[in-house]
């Protein structure tokens, strides 16, 4: 769907690698997102009751 709206030929081995880098951009755009919503910022101390 990306390489029809922007034309991209992907049996061309530089619109290929473009391609390549825009999922990767958008890959980690949506892995940062999703962390930023369900990854708590809270810092959580386990202390063990027998040793303290």
């Amino acid at each position: 769907m990306i390489y029809s709206f922007l034309h991209l030929n992907v049996n061309k081995s530089t619109d290929s690698i473009i391609l390549g880098g825009m999922l990767g951009i958008l890959a980690a755009a949506v892995n940062y997102l999703l962390t930023k919503k369900f990854v708590s910022d809270q810092v959580r101390y386990m202390i063990d009751e027998e040793t303290g």
